[in-house]
This record gives structure tokens, C-alpha cells and sequence, in this order.
């Protein structure tokens, strides 16, 4: 009698705890379908604003930078990424416009693309960012300088996983080149580095981890 009652006990507890569940994760959504809500009407005014700039300095304004980069911060926020990719894509196309096709406002827009680009698994425009931001940060820093050498590392560590997880759908052959070529790149850069008289040692010890690692997987591929 003890164990049946004790086994009563232990199933309205589980039921009890099984309901406290349930509504907790309704009570969750409900609240996210209000943040959605609320998130989708200051969308709506956002885009409003976007085309009253456009309208009163055209589209390629200086202030419609920051107002796309806005927009797409809400896209994110409702799981909208293609949408958040597309208002970035515009935001960069006008900070190439009124700044050129190489400057330090573009770097935290190219990021931020990625980063859409990769919560829906596009590989290949990840692939294409990648080589853009590391193509700018090669265009306005010194070999030597730590925002370029945190870039070099960043791209690196980005064609290794593509490497290793292979991203981009290639072939053995297509891997062993996108290999071949990283480690290119690694001696490439550190062969520059060995010539500076200034070297950020952690910087120069992430490049030769990051060159050991890329000639691991060469090797692989090789035997």
C-alpha cells in the first residue's frame, strides 16, 4: 500500500511538473510572438524613414548607411535573415559609394553580412565575404598591424573549416587546391611578418598555429 501510495505521489508530482512545463513554454511564445509584434511595427516605420531619406537626399545618402544597417538589426531579431543580408548588401553598396571601395566603415557591415549569410548556410557568399574582409583589411593596415593580423587569422581559421567541414561542396581536387593555397597564404604572411622589425608576437604565433594546422590537413589529403 506504502509503494503504490508513493508511487501516486511521484506521478501527480510528474504531472504536476509536466504542466509547469507546458505552460511555461506557451507563456515563452507568447511572449515572442508580442516582442515579433512590436518588432514588425517598428519595421514598418524604419523602412518609412528609409524612404523619406531617399527622397529628400537620394538613395545614395551618407545617412541611409546607418538606417539599412538599423533595418537589418530588426530582420535579425525576427529570424528574418535573407531580409537582414539584403538590407546590409544595401548598406555596403552605399558606404562603397561615399567612401570608396576600401574603408574601415564597410568592415563592420561586411561582418554582420556574414553572419546572416551564415545562420541559413549560404557557404559560398560567406566565402566571397570572407575574401572581402580580408581584401580590405590587406588594403588599409600595415602587415604588421594587429587589426590586420586578427583579419588574417579570422580568414585563415574561416578556409580551414571550410576545408575540414567542406562548405563549398568540393571535390578532392578542389579541396586539395583551396589547401594548397592556405598554406600559400600563411607563408605568405608570415614570411612578410619575419621581415618587420615590430611584430606582434601572439599575432605571429596564431599565423604559424593556424600555417601547422593547414599543413596537417595537406598532408592528409597527400597521403
Amino acid at each position: 500500500v506504502r509503494s503504490r501510495g508513493l508511487g501516486d505521489v511521484y506521478k501527480r508530482q510528474d504531472q504536476t511538473s509536466k504542466a509547469a512545463k507546458e505552460a511555461a513554454e506557451k507563456a515563452q511564445e507568447a511572449a515572442k510572438e508580442a516582442r515579433f509584434r512590436e518588432l514588425a511595427v517598428e519595421l514598418a516605420k524604419r523602412q518609412e524613414a528609409i524612404v523619406d531619406l531617399q527622397s529628400r537626399h537620394g538613395i545614395y545618402d551618407q545617412s541611409l548607411i546607418e538606417a539599412y544597417d538599423d533595418v537589418a538589426r530588426l530582420y535579425l531579431e525576427l529570424e528574418d535573415y535573407e531580409s537582414a543580408a539584403g538590407a546590409l548588401g544595401e548598406a555596403l553598396q552605399i558606404s562603397r559609394i561615399n567612401s570608396g571601395l576600401y574603408s574601415e566603415q564597410q568592415l563592420p557591415l561586411v561582418k554582420a553580412l556574414i553572419d546572416a549569410r551564415s545562420r541559413i548556410e549560404q557557404w559560398q557568399e560567406v566565402d566571397d565575404l570572407a575574401h572581402l574582409t580580408h581584401h580590405i583589411s590587406q588594403r588599409l593596415y600595415a602587415l604588421s598591424d594587429r587589426q590586420y593580423l586578427s583579419a588574417a587569422q579570422e580568414y585563415g581559421e574561416w578556409k580551414l573549416r571550410v576545408i575540414r567541414e567542406n562548405l563549398l561542396q568540393q571535390n578532392s581536387r578542389g579541396l586539395m587546391n583551396t589547401t594548397e593555397d592556405l598554406s600559400s597564404f600563411y607563408d605568405f604572411v608570415i614570411s612578410g611578418l619575419e621581415r618587420e622589425a615590430d611584430v606582434d608576437v601572439r599575432g605571429m604565433m596564431a599565423l604559424l598555429q593556424g600555417k601547422s594546422q593547414a599543413d596537417i590537413v595537406l598532408a592528409r589529403n597527400i597521403a
